[in-house]
């Protein structure tokens, strides 16, 4: 089965999301300028990116399921991580 341009679109535009945010948490950190990373804006914005990758963990689950019907593989994995 090929991959589907859209997730792998969405999932880079994710991960520049996050990569921009933390520019600009890095630099409020280290005292280069002040940013209210409070700010509804802000928040706002962290939230979209947190939304955007457990959307995007979710659809590439369905996905690798409706190519794989077992899914004790999962299972395993996830005993595996504890």
């Amino acid at each position: 089965m090929a991959r589907i341009s859209e997730v792998d679109l969405l999932r880079g535009v994710a991960i520049v999301l996050m990569v921009v945010y933390h520019f600009f948490f890095n630099i409020n950190f280290l005292g280069i300028t002040h940013i209210n990373l409070y700010d509804t804006g802000w928040i706002l914005f962290q939230r979209i990116i947190g939304t955007l990758f457990v959307f995007l963990a979710g659809v590439s689950l369905t996905l690798s399921e409706s190519r794989h019907k077992d899914y004790r593989r999962h299972v395993k994995r996830a005993v595996a991580t504890l």
